[in-house]
C-alpha cells in the first residue's frame, strides 16, 4: 500500500520525488507508515492524506468528530484483545451496520470474524495512522509506541513550504581529527562528586579516527569494506537469554496457524544467547535485517555481549528518547520511557551536536541524572558514548560503560558496529525505494 500511497501522492503533485526519498529515510530510522512521516515531517495536510488514503483504498474515511465520543455499548461489541489483534475500532452502529475504523480496511479475515461476532455488517472505515494510534489508546488503553508522539493538537505539523529550508537546523561542524599523538586519552581524574562540573567539557573527546558515517544511497550500495576492530573484550562469564521470558498474553481465536509460524521464523532470526551475539554474526545479520526494531536488537545485544550496561536512544525532534537498554544482561524495560530535551545541557546534547564519541565521566546535570536513574540508577566511572549519523544528522546514540574495562581501547570497535547498523538503515532505505519503483 506505501508503494500506491506514495505514487498517488506524487501523481497528484502533493510532494515531490526529494520529498519521497527523505520520507522514505525517516520511516527506516522511526518506523510507522509512510503517510505518517509525510504527516510529521509537514509534508503533506491530513486533508491531503486522508483524501490519498481514500483513493488508494477504495475506502471512506471516518468523520474526526465521530471518534471524539465512542458510546461504551458500541466499545462493547469489540473486546480490546481482538480490537488489537485486527487493528480496529468500533465507532457507532446504524441500524444493522457496524461502523469500524481498520488500520487494513481489505482484511478480509477480520472483517468476517468481527460480522460473525456480533451479529452486524461492517462498514470498514480508514484515518490516518496518527488518529488510530490515538483514538485505540484513549478508548482501549492500548499503549502507543514510542514512535507515536503528537506533535501539534491534530497531531500533525504546519505544511512545509515548497523549495523550503531544512526543518532542522544545520549541525555544528565537528572539530578535526586528532592526530596520532594527541589520541591518547587520560581519563577523568575527579570522581562523581559534587566536585565535578555540570556537563563537565573537560571529558569531552575530539572524533574519532574512524570518523561517523554518513553515505549516500548511491554510496549504501559498496558496503563490503570492513575494519578490524581492536581492544581488549570484557565479556560476562554466564550465558543468559537476550529477552526474558514472556508472560502467557491471552490471543484471539483469530490468528491463524501460518501467523503464528511467520512468528517463530522471526525469532529465529535472532542469536538464541548473549554469547552468539559476536562481531562477525552481527554484522552478517545486520545486512539481512528487514526493520529498524532488528537492527536494535542486534546492536543491544552485542553490547550486552561486552559490556556490563548498554542502551540505545534516538534523537528525534529535538528530543532523546531511550529506545533499548541492557543492565547486567537483563533488560531495561522503563528505558523506554526516557525523554531528554535537547535544549539543556546533557552528555546527549553534546554528541548530537558535535557528532563525535564522548570517553569519560558524566558531569552532574538535572538531565544527567534522569539518564542514570533509567539505566538502574548507577554511577558508572567511565562511559562511552557513540553517534549513529544518517542524513548528516545523529539518529541514534550507542551508550556503554562497563567496571575493568579500559573504554579507551573500545572506542573504534563501537564506531564499527554502529557505522554497520548506519549501513543497515540505509540498505532498508534502498529496499524501499526499489519497492516504490
Amino acid at each position: 500500500m506505501a508503494t500506491q500511497l506514495g505514487d498517488y501522492l506524487l501523481q497528484k503533485g502533493f510532494i515531490t520525488n526529494e520529498d519521497l526519498e527523505e520520507a522514505l529515510q525517516y520511516q527506516v530510522i522511526y518506523g510507522g507508515k509512510l503517510g505518517t512521516n509525510l504527516l510529521e515531517m509537514g509534508l503533506i495536510d491530513e486533508e491531503e492524506l486522508t483524501t490519498a488514503l481514500t483513493k488508494v483504498l477504495g475506502t471512506p474515511a471516518v468523520d474526526p468528530k465521530d471518534l471524539q465520543n465512542i458510546s461504551p455499548e458500541v466499545l462493547k461489541l469489540i473486546p480490546e484483545a481482538t480490537a488489537s489483534a485486527f487493528r480496529c475500532l468500533p465507532v457507532k452502529v446504524e441500524g444493522r451496520r457496524l461502523l469500524l475504523v481498520m488500520e487494513d480496511p481489505n482484511n478480509l479475515q477480520a472483517i468476517d470474524e468481527i460480522s460473525f461476532k456480533t451479529g452486524l455488517i461492517v462498514k470498514p472505515l480508514i484515518t490516518p495512522e496518527v488518529r488510530f494510534i490515538a483514538a485505540t489508546e484513549r478508548y482501549y488503553n492500548i499503549s502507543r509506541q514510542l514512535r507515536y508522539v503528537d506533535t501539534g493538537h491534530s497531531f500533525v505539523q504546519k505544511k512545509r513550504v515548497r523549495n523550503r529550508k531544512k526543518a532542522e537546523p544545520e549541525l555544528k561542524s565537528a572539530p578535526p581529527p586528532p592526530s596520532a599523538a594527541e589520541f591518547e586519552i587520560p581519563l577523568a581524574e575527579h570522581s562523581l562528586d559534587e566536585s565535578v562540573p555540570e556537563d563537565s567539557p573537560a571529558v569531552v573527546v575530539a572524533p574519532a579516527k574512524v570518523a561517523p558515517l554518513e553515505i549516500d544511497f548511491e554510496d549504501a550500495v559498496a558496503i563490503g569494506a570492513e575494519q578490524e576492530a581492536g581492544g581488549a573484550v570484557a565479556t560476562p562469564p554466564v550465558a543468559a537469554p537476550l529477552r526474558p521470558a514472556a508472560d502467557a498474553v491471552e490471543e484471539p481465536e483469530e490468528l491463524d496457524e501460518l501467523e503464528e509460524l511467520e512468528e517463530l521464523q522471526e525469532e529465529s532470526f535472532l542469536p538464541a544467547t548473549l554469547e552468539e551475539y559476536t562481531f562477525e554474526k552481527v554484522s552478517e545479520l545486520l545486512a539481512m535485517a528487514e526493520d529498524r526494531e532488528e537492527i536494535a536488537e542486534l546492536m543491544i545485544g552485542y553490547l550486552a555481549n561486552r559490556y556490563d550496561r548498554c542502551a540505545l536512544f534516538l534523537i528525534r525532534g529535538g528530543q532523546a528518547n531511550g529506545w533499548r537498554a541492557m543492565f547486567a544482561r537483563e533488560e531495561v524495560a522503563a528505558f523506554t520511557e526516557l525523554e531528554i530535551p535537547l535544549d539543556e545541557p546533557s552528555v546527549l546534547k553534546t554528541v548530537a551536536e558535535t557528532r563525535s564519541f564522548y570517553l569519560g565521566q558524566i558531569g552532574r546535570s538535572p538531565f544527567n541524572s534522569m539518564i542514570f536513574q533509567a539505566l538502574g540508577g548507577q554511577l558508572p566511572d567511565s562511559a562511552l558514548l557513540v553517534p549513529l549519523v544518517m542524513m548528516g544528522r545523529v539518529v541514534s546514540v550507542a551508550y556503554v560503560d562497563s567496571k575493568g574495562v579500559d573504554l579507551s581501547q573500545q572506542v573504534a570497535d563501537l564506531q564499527q558496529i554502529t557505522n554497520k547498523a548506519s549501513m543497515a538503515f540505509e540498505i532498508l532505505v534502498l529496499k524501499n525505494k526499489i519497492r516504490m519503483m
